[in-house]
């Protein structure tokens, strides 16, 4: 049986721990106005290795599935998926590390403990999440190749109102992966605190760019980590829509590009650096 391997787009995947006390230059990259929560809470699939209960990021997870048993039972073996986790709704005694801690994680794994999956394991998680329901799917991984049948399954979530965001891959400036490559995906880069691109992102259909240089975030052993790549600036820009989704604006390209910042060059930068602001 032919079976296509996923490429996870973890590049350096740093496991290195720092203090409190540093600054999150992420968060004043990205955020510039306060944002009242109303109540209206967004739900957010974390297509991933899946995601851990860990403290900081438990109280956000509402559900869980697991793409390879059909199960309701995820175990993050790989790490991967509850470090972008984090990057949306996690804290860690008071320190916000994720941009929305009032998100709804759903946590949906389609990756192995060795942070391998298949166009089926992508595919069967995308259903679930228009299954639940869900407002945004945040895919921090990719193929080099697309098909078919995961343009059906994007194609399908996209119909039924669902934002996705997907990261465009750490190729050293080859060609975006999939599905952030695909029509209506929105693709996501990575800079650090210069603004300055990360040397192994992707070239080519970008739409926005994020922090993803050395970026605070809480690892699977509930401690903080800090971490480069692509995976990483995707989550900060599901973290910034679903603001702007809790605040009830209507969420499409145009709206998207009037809050970003223009960096330069469409094919490295896309429309720039989307902010909440």
């Amino acid at each position: 049986m032919y079976r296509r391997y996923l490429i996870i787009l973890l590049s350096l995947f740093f496991l290195s721990s720092c203090s409190f006390e540093e600054d999150n230059w992420a968060f004043e990259h990205l955020v510039s106005k306060r944002h009242d929560f109303n109540g209206n809470k967004v739900k957010i699939a974390v297509l991933d290795s899946g995601v851990s209960k860990i403290k900081g990021l438990d109280k956000s997870i509402v559900f869980s599935f697991n793409a390879f048993d059909n199960t309701n039972k995820t175990k993050d073996e790989f790490g991967h998926g509850t470090i972008v986790a984090s990057l949306i709704a996690g804290n860690l005694d008071s320190k916000k590390i994720g941009l929305n801690i009032n998100a709804e994680i759903f946590d949906i794994q389609v990756l192995d403990q060795k942070g391998l999956g298949t166009v089926d394991s992508v595919v069967k998680g995308i259903n679930k999440a228009i299954d639940k329901q869900v407002d945004i799917i945040n895919l921090s991984i990719g193929f080099s190749k697309g098909s078919k049948k995961l343009k059906k399954a994007i194609d399908r979530a996209l119909k039924k109102g669902i934002i996705i965001v997907a990261s465009a891959g750490n190729m050293v400036g080859r060609d975006v992966e999939y599905p952030a490559k695909y029509k209506g995906v929105i693709s996501v880069s990575a800079i650090d605190i210069n603004n300055k691109i990360y040397p192994l992102a992707s070239k080519g259909k970008i739409d926005f760019v994020s922090p993803g240089v050395e970026v605070l975030a809480i690892d699977k052993q509930s401690e903080i980590t800090i971490q480069s790549g692509t995976s990483f600036a995707t989550p900060y820009v599901t973290g910034v829509i679903s603001l702007y989704i809790e605040d009830g604006e209507s969420i499409d390209l145009d709206f998207l590009k009037s809050k970003s910042e223009d960096l330069g060059n469409k094919s490295t930068f896309g429309n720039g650096l989307l902010k909440y602001k």
